[in-house]
């Protein structure tokens, strides 16, 4: 559970530099440290989802019904924040004025369309219904794999 918290306190940091850069948004300035912030969580995750996948225990459990609903509010909170949004919509949306390789329109693309699927654009009270039931929906699927792992065994 440490590693997890340590992992969004860097990652919260690493979001709120890109937000604070007062610089017009460009590729280097906002969608490259978005796309390498995180690091440490993405590795804590995956070392603790796959142990929990191939050698689970109790302990293990207990964690992951406590750390998936905080794993669901980080990433709301990164993806419906507005800051962030308006910076990454702005490299969007001035793509072709900058000078970007193929790739690097991608994956501007795919950062945009992610944050629009994942709830930037709604209004308020629908962006709060949306982290209501992305929260359960956390909820259900360990549940749901809980109850799975303990029919087969």
């Amino acid at each position: 559970m440490p590693a997890f918290k340590e992992g969004i306190r860097r990652e919260k940091e690493e979001i709120e530099a890109i937000v604070s850069n007062q610089e017009e948004p460009t590729f280097e300035n906002t969608i490259l440290p978005f796309d390498q912030s995180g690091e440490l969580l993405t590795k804590v995750r995956r070392v603790f989802f796959n142990l929990k996948s191939a050698h689970t225990n109790d302990s293990i459990q207990a964690i992951a019904k406590e750390v998936s609903p905080m794993l669901s509010k980080h990433s709301d909170e990164i993806m419906m924040n507005m800051e962030l949004f308006e910076r990454v919509k702005s490299v969007y949306e001035n793509m072709d004025e900058q000078d970007l390789d193929d790739s690097q329109k991608r994956v501007v693309t795919k950062y945009y369309e992610d944050f629009v699927r994942n709830g930037a654009e709604l209004n308020e009270s629908d962006q709060e219904r949306l982290k209501e039931i992305n929260t359960r929906l956390s909820s259900l699927s360990l549940e749901f794999g809980g109850n799975l792992l303990a029919e087969t065994a």
